[in-house]
């Protein structure tokens, strides 16, 4: 269970005017729009890109940026590109001009449901293979910029990279 109120603390303000029985369902119904439901659903239904036996985001694959990881000296397994190219950090999802303060309840629940969605999501699209959901929202972290989650393949962890000889 959670406390609604620390998870969207506008809805004290809300209640007070509409009464306690007022929703986050409520809430989301007066501030939301069509635009930013659209926006959000890239986010909680991503898309994902297969590319040299990777499992990249869709969003954040380049296949450049990929070879450049991969050439990299220390870079030894596959693991270590699905790692850093799939990871989100949650404040990175806002801009730093709209983001309001976010508390550790917030943040912690926002990337919880994220990694239910992502674990769902792929395994819907890749139901014969092994992900492993990797987060740090159980850390007491000093800066809130720093909690993450990302997802890799198991068989990733030990297949090596074979780096390009000239």
């Amino acid at each position: 269970m959670f406390d609604d109120e620390k998870l969207v603390p506008d809805l004290i303000k809300w209640r007070k005017e509409n009464g306690a029985s007022f929703s986050i369902d409520d809430w989301t119904n007066y501030n939301g729009n069509i635009s930013l439901a659209i926006g959000y659903s890239l986010i909680f239904w991503p898309e994902f890109e297969v590319y040299d036996g990777c499992i990249i985001l869709k969003s954040h694959f380049n296949k450049e940026n990929f070879e450049n990881w991969k050439a990299a000296d220390y870079v030894e397994h596959y693991v270590q590109i699905e790692y850093v190219l799939n990871h989100i950090h949650i404040l990175d999802l806002f801009s730093f001009e709209q983001r309001e303060e976010p508390n550790i309840e917030q943040i912690r629940y926002l990337g919880a449901k994220l990694c239910e969605i992502y674990s769902g999501k792929l395994e819907l699209d890749f139901p014969d293979i092994k992900f492993v959901m990797s987060s740090n929202f159980d850390e007491d972290l000093e800066d809130y910029l720093d909690y993450e989650f990302s997802f890799y393949q198991e068989i990733n962890v030990d297949r090596k990279v074979i780096k390009a000889t000239y």
